[in-house]
């Protein structure tokens, strides 16, 4: 039995995601060998022990915390833009966004529990 499309298509995006991520890693990591990029120190300490005021004092950037600042970095990334091509990185650009701004709009379960039970 095929599934409904509606069930296909949430995987299939997901699939893409992941092979487009797969793609930008491994061709960042093959430019990073052909230019012979100095790697950075390796990390000793268990920085996610660390407060964000120390982890800032020891030169580690933080990640982005959700899509929308994970967007915005990679809109700004030269090297994405140039691996996937201009046509590819604005289509998935794109679609992440849309991806967030549907996120955003949904009410979770969390959401009506607390705010709405309290009424």
């Amino acid at each position: 039995m095929i599934p409904p499309r509606d069930e296909i298509r949430p995987l299939y995006l997901t699939m893409v995601s992941l092979g487009v991520l797969a793609v930008v890693i491994l061709a960042a990591g093959l430019k990073g060998i052909e230019g012979d990029y100095e790697l950075p120190p390796g990390a000793e300490d268990d920085v996610w022990a660390l407060s964000p005021e120390e982890r800032k004092a020891m030169g580690y950037a933080p990640l982005p915390e959700n899509l929308s600042e994970a967007i915005d970095v990679m809109a700004g990334s030269e090297l994405v833009a140039e691996i996937l091509g201009e046509h590819v990185f604005e289509f998935f650009l794109r679609n992440k966004r849309s991806e967030w701004e549907e996120y955003r709009r949904e009410v979770t379960p969390y959401e009506r529990q607390r705010y709405l039970g309290i009424m």
